[in-house]
C-alpha cells in the first residue's frame, strides 16, 4: 500500500539526505528544500506520522531523524529511480571485459566496483571469492559500533556461504544489493544499511549484463 504524496515526499527526502550526510535530518532541512511546498508546521507533523508508522526513527529527542529498515525498505520499492551509471564509468568497466582473462576480469572488476562504490563488492564465480573495498566500508561511522562491526565482519569472513541464494536486494543491519550470472555465480556490493541503493544498483545492472 502506498503512502500518500507528502510523505512519500518527505521520506524520499530524508533518504536522500541521510545517506549523503550520515546524520538525522531536521523537520527544518525538510522546509527549506524548496520542491516540499508545506509549511513547517506540516512538515514536523507528518515526519511525527512517518515515526508513528515506522518509517523514520529519532535517535535522541532533541534530533532529527532517520530512516528505519521499514523506511528503507518503502524507498528501494516505491521511491528508487532507475538509473544508469555514467558514461565514463561504463568506459572503464568496458575495457577490463574485452581486455583480460575469466579470473582476471572478475578481480578487476570486483576491485572496480568497490572504488566506484566506496562499499564492499565483488564476485562469486566458478567455485573461486573475488573482493575489496572491506578496509574502506569499515570506516563508514556505523561500524563504530562493536556489535555491527563484528556482524558485518562475520558476513564478509563467510561470504562464500552467505551468498547462496541471495539475489536483489536485501535490508537489514547492513545491506547487500546482488544479481546473478550463469546458473550460480554472484555479483554483489555490501555496506551499511544507510548505502546508496540507486547507484549500488546500477552498478550491478551494468557489471551482470556485461558479463
Amino acid at each position: 500500500m502506498r503512502l500518500e504524496e507528502r510523505k512519500e515526499n518527505i521520506l524520499d527526502f530524508v533518504v536522500r539526505q541521510h545517506v549523503r550526510a550520515a546524520s538525522p535530518i531536521s523537520s527544518l532541512m525538510v522546509s527549506v528544500k524548496k520542491q516540499i511546498d508545506l509549511s513547517p508546521a506540516t512538515i514536523r507533523n507528518i515526519m511525527l506520522e512517518l515515526d508513528n508508522e515506522g518509517f523514520l526513527f529519532q535517535p535522541h529527542t532533541s534530533a532529527g531523524r532517520i530512516p528505519t529498515k521499514k523506511g528503507y525498505k518503502y524507498f528501494v520499492d516505491n521511491l528508487m529511480e532507475d538509473k544508469s551509471i555514467s558514461l565514463d564509468t561504463a568506459r572503464t568497466f568496458s575495457k577490463i571485459f574485452s581486455s583480460f582473462e575469466e579470473d582476471a576480469v572478475f578481480d578487476k572488476i570486483s576491485y572496480l566496483m568497490a572504488e566506484h562504490s566506496g562499499l564492499f563488492a565483488g564476485i562469486s564465480a566458478n567455485g573461486k571469492i573475488f573482493k575489496y573495498g572491506l578496509s574502506e566500508v569499515l570506516r563508514e561511522p556505523e561500524f563504530e559500533e562493536r556489535d555491527f562491526l563484528l556482524e558485518f565482519a562475520e558476513f564478509a569472513d563467510n561470504i562464500e556461504d552467505n551468498l547462496n541464494g541471495l539475489t536483489g536486494i536485501r535490508i537489514g543491519n547492513f545491506s547487500v544489493v546482488s544479481s546473478l550470472f550463469g546458473p550460480k555465480n554472484v555479483v554483489f556490493i555490501a555496506g551499511p544499511r544507510r548505502m546508496d541503493y540507486e547507484k549500488a544498483s546500477s552498478i550491478i545492472k551494468f557489471i551482470t549484463k556485461n558479463l
